[in-house]
């Protein structure tokens, strides 16, 4: 057994924070949504309105043309000076509301996560570059499902030497990366599909063109297992919310249980050299006790018996 039901209380905390974090994250997003300020900016001798905000990765700020001057823009205007008022009104109760609940989350042993992926994907969620171009997969997303379950996944599972992203195509590498760096400048790039920071920490993303060839390729999958990948590759996005180790909640847009469950199972067949097949058991674990859909027929047959034969992933005896 990998999986375990949390605590009542521990349960009953998660709740609880999970209805902070609703609030939270929703002001987290106004907040991008008003960084910055808005002013009339004079070009060829025509006033256009612009909203300018601070570039940390390139320096200075950046300005967007909203238009020129109009009944439509100076509306515009009033409606950014008004939501800027509100939200500096109330924005510090619900921060001080979520840096109380980060307390109670650590007590109550809520936090996995490492900070450092939790710092990078709540700030990508926030910009909606989590979920809009990249999902989240591997071990990272684990993270998320024992939350959604209220449950306790073993700790050896769970250990994260990075964070892996599946996106559409390089452009939408290019977006995450940069919005990366934003973040956290001393990331560097050190392939094409890989940013590292410190101690060997990296974000990876990974097309789903190259996720599927990588896997055909290896020779090791049939006909059968490939078309579960394909499904998988193709999942519609999943929110859930776990916890970082400092007690804050990050948000998660992962492709759903199933289908990283389908894909960790497709990789230890070519690589089986990690844990990914009991990750998968896990998650099916997770599915079997309601987390999700019932994994179809064709995919529990494609991933039935490990390679050695000791074990079952979507049947889950570990």
């Amino acid at each position: 057994m990998t999986v375990m039901p949390m605590a009542r209380q521990q349960s009953r905390m998660c709740d609880e924070a999970l209805v902070v974090w609703s609030r939270y994250g929703e002001a987290l997003r106004e907040r991008e949504r008003l960084a910055g300020g808005m002013a009339w900016k004079v070009v060829k001798g025509r006033e256009y309105l612009a909203h300018y905000r601070y570039d940390p990765l390139r320096g200075g700020k950046r300005f967007v043309s909203k238009g020129p001057r109009s009944s439509d823009t100076e509306r515009l205007m009033k409606a950014f000076l008004r939501d800027r008022a509100a939200f500096d009104a109330g924005f510090p109760q619900i921060r001080d509301q979520a840096d109380l609940m980060a307390k109670v989350a650590q007590v109550s042993d809520l936090g996995r996560m490492p900070v450092a992926a939790g710092d990078a994907l709540r700030s990508l969620w926030v910009e909606g570059v989590l979920g809009g171009k990249a999902l989240v997969i591997g071990t990272c997303a684990l993270f998320g499902f024992e939350t959604e379950a209220r449950a306790r996944v073993d700790d050896e599972l769970l250990r994260l030497g990075g964070v892996g992203l599946l996106v559409d195509g390089q452009a939408e590498i290019e977006e995450v990366f940069e919005g990366l760096r934003r973040i956290d400048k001393r990331l560097v790039r050190t392939d094409a599909d890989r940013l590292e920071g410190r101690a060997g920490f990296y974000f990876r993303a990974i097309t789903r063109q190259r996720v599927f060839e990588a896997l055909d390729t290896s020779g090791e999958l049939d006909a059968t297992q490939l078309d579960a990948v394909a499904w998988a590759l193709r999942a519609d996005p999943r929110e859930s919310v776990c916890f970082a180790k400092d007690g804050y909640a990050v948000p998660l847009m992962t492709p759903g249980p199933r289908a990283c469950a389908i894909l960790m199972a497709a990789r230890h067949r070519v690589s089986p050299d990690g844990c990914g097949d009991r990750q998968a058991t896990a998650i099916a674990e997770l599915v079997a006790q309601g987390l999700d859909e019932p994994f179809r027929s064709e995919h529990r047959q494609a991933f039935g018996e490990l390679p050695d034969g000791d074990a079952e992933i979507f049947g889950m005896r570990a």
